[in-house]
């Protein structure tokens, strides 16, 4: 028997600017924030789960500003 060399791809999916902006609102829902709370979040470097913090990984650079704040 042989190990699978199947290689899963990543899948992209290219959205309209409405359509990220609703995607964002709604994440922004979920996890009960306002976009200006994840913000100071990512300015504190202190997030209030891991979900938010990855999705100021996923917004904050498409919002201009950058990954993380730097120390």
């Amino acid at each position: 028997m042989t190990a699978s060399t199947h290689v899963h791809r990543p899948t992209v999916t290219e959205m309209s600017q409405s359509e990220w902006n609703a995607a964002v609102e709604r994440a922004l829902e979920r996890l009960h924030l306002t976009h200006d709370q994840l913000r100071d979040m990512a300015r504190q470097r202190n997030f209030s789960s891991l979900a938010a913090k990855k999705l100021w990984l996923a917004i904050g650079e498409q919002e201009g500003h950058g990954t993380l704040p730097a120390d």
